[in-house]
Parts: C-alpha cells; structure tokens; sequence
C-alpha cells in the first residue's frame, strides 16, 4: 500500500499502472520501482533460474532479429522501427511508426506491405522461444470526427487482431498468444507529444514464463 500519498489511499495510492515511474514509455527505460515481495510469497531458486533463462533468451532473440534485418535490404530501412524494452510484464518488441514509416495505412487496420515483412521477421524469430506472447495496439492522440462509429479504441484493437493474424500467417502458433488488447493513446511512447508518430505502435511483448516473474 502506498502511504502519504496525495489523492487517495487505495492500492495505487493515487498513482497510475502507467506512471513513469511503473511504464517504460521510452526505449531506453528499464524502471527503476523496486517491488517489495510480502512476507510468505518469495519465490524460491527456480524463480530465480526461470528469470535467468529468460533474460538470457531473450538477449538472443533481440541480437538473431537485429540480425536477420540487417541481412534482408528490404528490411534494413526498418531496423530503427524496432524497439526493445525490458519491463515487469517481460521483454516488449515495439513496432513504432514514424514520418517514413507506417505500419497501417491512415485510419484502418490495413498492413502495409513492408510491415508484413516486418511481422514475418519477428515471428519467424518468436517462434524459437516458448515465451507467451501479448499483442498490443496503440494509437496517437488525433481524436475522429464527431459522430464517427469508429474510435482509437476500436482503431487499435482492431490493429492488435490484424498483426495476431499476420504473425499467425508467418507461422506463430495460435497457442503462443495469450491475449490481444488495444489501448487507444493511454500509453504513448512520447507522453511529451501525445500526436507524436511514434505513439501509433504495435507492442508484441513475450511474457516472463511462469515462475519467472519479479
């Protein structure tokens, strides 16, 4: 429980899941929030071994995909859309759009081309890994016209369903994904410039495998 803080005395003490202290919203942001494990709940040796294995994995996976895209000329212009970021949930791939780069044609959840191949190569990476998988859309801030059915948050779930299909195709077992989510613009990538490109990003993050949690 947090104590002493202004705005409420509830679990969060008043403080969001994805205050900037708890959320990596840069890819250079490891967290810096210790967790206190109550008395009675520590996990034991194998907790440690799983996490071990884990971080060890996944260093693999970042270098075999930085790789594999620096091999393809079709790829190597992407190869600074890919961010890697190391969070409580586990190890986040952050597919991230920008001025030259789009993952989704404007306003749909339509793959381009190029982050097809993109999503071929990290699921033909992926899937040497048993690590479950999460798909998480994301949106920038530009609100639609009133009166429009569609919304961010329709936007970027729909997006979530596109790139779990597409990494399906490319050969990522349906088994692997243990949840597909949209979360509009609530966890921008740039919380200094909520209209930011980089804010619209698909997330696919491997989960620390059971046993392996902090």
């Amino acid at each position: 429980m947090r104590q002493n803080s202004a705005g409420s005395n509830c679990l969060l003490g008043g403080d969001s899941i994805i205050a900037k202290d708890s959320y990596p919203h840069g890819a250079t942001h490891t967290g810096s929030r210790s967790i206190v494990i109550p008395q009675g709940t520590e996990g034991g040796p194998n907790e440690g071994e799983a996490r071990a294995e884990d971080r060890k994995r996944f260093e693999a996976l970042k270098k075999r995909l930085t790789e594999h895209m620096a091999a393809k000329a079709a790829l190597r212009r992407l190869s600074g859309k890919v961010r890697f970021t190391d969070t409580r949930e586990g190890l986040w791939i952050d597919l991230v759009d920008e001025a030259d780069f789009s993952m989704f044609r404007l306003g749909t959840d339509s793959l381009s081309g190029e982050a097809r191949e993109l999503l071929g190569a990290v699921a033909q990476v992926v899937a040497g890994v048993p690590n479950q998988v999460i798909v998480r859309g994301h949106t920038d801030a530009l609100p639609y016209a009133a009166g429009r059915t569609m919304s961010n948050w329709l936007l970027s779930t729909a997006r979530a369903e596109a790139t779990r299909v597409a990494l399906g195709e490319a050969g990522l077992a349906p088994a692997r994904f243990a949840r597909i989510e949209g979360v509009a613009d609530r966890e921008p990538y740039n919380p200094a410039d909520r209209y930011d490109p980089k804010n619209r990003r698909m997330s696919i993050t491997l989960a620390w495998r059971e046993g392996a949690g902090s």
